[in-house]
């Protein structure tokens, strides 16, 4: 099965872990994900659960749509140990280990297969290199750079697979007043542009839009647009367009806390979650 698929699990529990921030007066337990696909469905699935312990970190998830049933286990310190996961039909256990500014992070298949990622720090705590392996073979690796503000504006990848070495670069830019990133550009290896992405913020600062272009594609479909919406200071909605709008999703958050998700495809709906919250 394909990396980026076994990882997929993992990517949602990161994108939980933001919704707890947003929740600090309470400790969440438990978030469940009450799902339709047509507004016209009477009762509605359970699409997800996640569940979370009394430090705030995901424990459990379940995807019941995507076969995703992950357990996340951690040391005593707090730090995560290990993964046993589930998603599709494949299982897999991924084990962390922690060195002196470097974690590596082992994924292991019951074929026996193994493949390796080691993430290196600085002393601020910056990733300043990955390298990752098949086996004992390095097949990508890739070099940060930051400036003087610590703000990342470089990275530099480099692919070992097939019979040639191909590399690409992504270069990071930042408004000298504000500080905040106002560009996202990915080179390929003849230094042309293949993405794009431009940041606005409004005028209290806060994150305004993301475009997403792809300059090489000649069918622009691909590029899509993210707008946030505040209300009385905190955000209410993200929308997420695609440019010749054929898809669209839509979060709608209350007191900063994200309650419902809404996807449209050729402006039909067709998935529709609320999101419930148990605390202790």
């Amino acid at each position: 099965m394909d990396k980026k698929i076994i990882f997929l699990g993992l990517i949602l529990g990161l994108m939980s872990q933001v919704t707890l921030a947003q929740s600090k007066a309470k400790k969440i337990k438990q978030i469940i994900g009450w799902g339709k696909y047509t507004q016209d469905q009477k009762q509605a699935q359970k699409f997800f659960v996640k569940q979370y312990n009394l430090q705030r970190k995901l424990t459990k998830e379940q995807d019941f749509r995507l076969y995703v049933d992950n357990t996340y286990h951690y040391n005593k310190r707090g730090k995560l140990q290990r993964v046993d996961g589930y998603e599709g039909e494949t299982s897999f256990t991924i084990k962390y280990k922690y060195g002196r500014n470097v974690i590596t992070k082992q994924l292991e298949t019951p074929d026996g297969k193994k493949s390796n990622t080691h993430i290196y720090y600085n002393k601020k705590g910056k990733i300043v290199e990955k390298k990752m392996y098949d086996a004992r073979k390095l097949y990508k690796r890739i070099v940060y750079n930051y400036n003087r503000r610590d703000s990342l504006i470089g990275e530099m990848h480099y692919i070992y697979t097939g019979k040639n070495r191909r590399n690409y670069k992504v270069i990071y830019t930042y408004d000298t007043k504000t500080k905040k990133r106002l560009r996202r550009n990915e080179y390929d290896s003849n230094k042309q542009i293949i993405e794009k992405v431009v940041y606005q913020y409004n005028n209290q600062g806060n994150l305004k839009s993301i475009s997403k272009e792809f300059p090489q594609r000649k069918n622009s479909d691909y590029n899509t647009t993210i707008v946030y919406k505040y209300k009385n200071g905190q955000l209410w909605q993200i929308i997420n367009k695609s440019n010749n709008n054929q898809y669209e999703s839509r979060k709608i958050y209350k007191n900063g806390i994200l309650i419902r998700t809404r996807k449209y495809e050729n402006e039909k709906l067709t998935e529709l979650i609320d999101y419930q919250y148990i605390y202790y």
